[in-house]
């Protein structure tokens, strides 16, 4: 690669950084949670502010008792529990798709607005109750509840999924981006290209995460990593998805598109917290600058931003570790940064320079 520093080192930091974006342990095991992630905290920001912009209540917070009020000139919704208690859902006497709609439609609203899910959750094995025969009702009634039964569906699809619904799978994977998980467990990567194709292209906001790449690039297709490289230069998080891009681009292209993606990306602290590592590597001198300056006023910073997401700490204050999962996103990334600019250091002070 194109770097100026020995190549131990920048294995090494490459190793680090990419196990940190590696696949999730998660699905592995049933008592972790599954979508406790940069990706859903932004989604949910993302969703709430468009909302909110836009003076009414989100669809999807229609799931809760909500209330609408103004405060120091900006739109505020507070959200209370949800309407229905997922304990007190019973399974119906299915005559027609309209109960299993139903159904599906009060586990939404008893799961509410929420940013952790697990395998263990009830709602999976109540989806799951339904059958493969109902999967594309489940599909379509999971469209009007994205955020509450995106990874639900997904999860429970991993026993349901057949041929008998695959193509259903398939055409749904542009709304519920979480069923990449089933094309890639059953398979169906070929089968999906075109869909594939379509969502990279489509894609506009929406993190697709690190899954779709690793589905996307195995097939080796040109057109499809075309569209891989164009999701990228849109992408809100592009450290997530460096890895998989530098094995579709030449290297004498990658210090450039490295350079090109630190200046889109560097005023969003999260995104710029990720990839600062990536363009130190890089050896883009204006990364090195931003991370020490970051380091150096780390105090301010944090103070900033606690006042910044007070709204949302007030939105989501019956959220059980809402405040401590966002700060917790903040302090895994900043450690790393750290490290990578003491790396940084120690390596100049080795060749007796800088960048």
């Amino acid at each position: 690669m194109p770097i100026k520093k020995p190549l131990l080192c920048l294995m090494c930091l490459l190793v680090f950084c990419s196990a940190s974006h590696g696949q999730s342990s998660s699905k592995d095991d049933p008592a972790m949670t599954l979508s406790q992630d940069k990706h859903t905290f932004k989604k949910m920001m993302i969703d709430v502010l468009s909302h909110t912009n836009n003076n009414k209540t989100a669809e999807n917070l229609d799931t809760h008792d909500t209330k609408v009020f103004r405060g120091d000139g900006n739109k505020v919704i507070e959200i209370s529990e949800p309407k229905i208690n997922i304990k007190d859902i019973k399974t119906p006497h299915l005559k027609d798709e309209s109960d299993v709609q139903r159904y599906i439609e009060e586990i939404a609203l008893a799961t509410g607005y929420k940013t952790r899910f697990s395998i263990a959750d009830p709602q999976v094995a109540m989806i799951k109750r339904m059958g493969a025969h109902n999967v594309n009702v489940i599909l379509e009634t999971a469209k009007k509840y994205k955020q509450q039964l995106s990874t639900y569906v997904s999860l429970a699809l991993q026993t349901l999924a057949d041929e008998s619904n695959k193509h259903a799978i398939i055409n749904s994977l542009d709304e519920l981006p979480e069923l990449i998980d089933i094309i890639q467990l059953k398979s169906w990567q070929h089968a999906a290209r075109d869909e594939i194709i379509n969502t990279f292209k489509m894609s506009n906001g929406y993190e697709l995460g690190k899954d779709w790449f690793f589905v996307a690039l195995s097939l080796n297709d040109e057109e499809v990593n075309a569209a891989v490289l164009n999701y990228y230069y849109r992408s809100f998080s592009p450290a997530d998805y460096f890895f998989y891009i530098s094995t579709i681009v030449p290297e004498k292209e990658l210090k450039p598109l490295v350079n090109f993606t630190w200046k889109r990306i560097k005023n969003d602290k999260l995104e710029a917290l990720d990839f600062a590592p990536i363009a130190m590597q890089y050896s883009n001198p204006d990364a090195l600058q931003w991370s020490v300056a970051y380091l150096q006023n780390i105090e301010k910073i944090h103070k900033e931003r606690e006042k910044k997401y007070e709204v949302f700490d007030n939105l989501f204050e019956k959220s059980s570790g809402q405040k401590e999962w966002r700060q917790s996103l903040f302090r895994e990334r900043e450690e790393k940064l750290k490290k990578a600019v003491d790396l940084n250091s120690s390596i100049a002070k080795h060749n007796g320079k800088g960048f």
